[in-house]
């Protein structure tokens, strides 16, 4: 009996059987004004940030994020939790640095940075429409 060739070997493996966040969401700000320009809804349970399209499902066009950056995980308890995939430039909670193998619980109103980007999101567990006119906090 001929058996196939061994499996790949995984860095990290993500796996939800349910998820009963309700509609966790990402909020980019703009710069001058201050009001939210853009949501992104976060609807699987989970969600990885990158510059491939080839290894991640949110593309980020910045050459400081790595292929595969950063994930967001929802887990059963209605947590969110974000996890640096081992990236070279770093993953950002509210300017402190998230470790490869430490994922950060993420609460509402935390601003995420991916690399150096310029762009910053901030994470939002109620309904989109709630954030029309939000402000930043200065």
């Amino acid at each position: 009996r001929q058996r196939g060739p061994p499996p790949p070997a995984i860095k990290l493996r993500l796996e939800m059987r349910t998820n009963t966040v309700s509609n966790p969401y990402l909020a980019h700000l703009e710069d001058e004004g201050g009001d939210v320009d853009e949501t992104l809804p976060l609807r699987e349970a989970y969600c990885t940030f990158g510059r491939s399209a080839q290894h991640a499902g949110i593309i980020i066009r910045d050459e400081s994020l790595s292929r595969q950056h950063a994930a967001i995980v929802h887990s059963s308890e209605n947590q969110s939790f974000l996890f640096d995939l081992g990236s070279a430039s770093g993953t950002f909670i509210n300017d402190e640095r998230v470790h490869k193998d430490k994922p950060v619980q993420l609460k509402d109103g935390a601003v995420i940075t991916l690399g150096t980007c310029r762009t910053t999101w901030t994470f939002c567990s109620t309904d989109p429409a709630a954030a029309k006119g939000a402000k930043r906090k200065r």
